[in-house]
């Protein structure tokens, strides 16, 4: 995916720890609407069911960037029809990996920069799969998203 001479604004934060934090925030008010279900397998797609399937980086769409509830969406589509910037569709992305615990791929994906020598061992941070016990999930990213601040990634 290239960016596009006509480049659009940036709309999500550029630290990882800001970009969480704010993923989190949608997620529990998109956790709470009636209208949603999350399903980490989708980006943000309206079912059969009439209710939107959403992952993450879904729920930030829906908020953030306002994809409406009946469109299905992902973040190449939502990039190569200029609806969201380059810097935008690598945030989402970013926010797939951090939704699993990966903080290398996370970073790598949303800056384009090398992961940084410093702090050892955070590359990787252990969080239950969210299909699993979407509670433990829950805590888990309150815990990825403190180490992310303590780090300043």
């Amino acid at each position: 995916m290239e960016e596009t001479k006509n480049e659009l604004k940036d709309v999500l934060p550029n630290t990882l720890h800001e970009l969480l934090e704010l993923a989190l925030k949608d997620y529990d008010l998109i956790s709470k609407d009636e209208n949603y279900v999350i399903n980490m397998s989708d980006w943000h797609f309206f079912t059969w069911k009439n209710k939107c399937a959403v992952c993450l980086a879904g729920c930030v769409m829906a908020n953030q960037l306002n994809i409406r509830l009946q469109e299905n969406a992902y973040p190449t589509a939502l990039c190569k029809a200029g609806r969201i910037s380059y810097g935008d569709y690598k945030k989402l992305m970013a926010l797939d990996h951090l939704r699993e615990g990966m903080i290398y791929d996370a970073f790598v994906t949303a800056t384009m920069k090398r992961f940084p020598d410093e702090p050892k061992g955070i590359k990787y941070f252990t969080v239950e799969p969210h299909f699993k016990n979407p509670i433990q999930w829950r805590s888990d990213m309150d815990s990825l998203l403190k180490l992310l601040k303590e780090h300043n990634l």
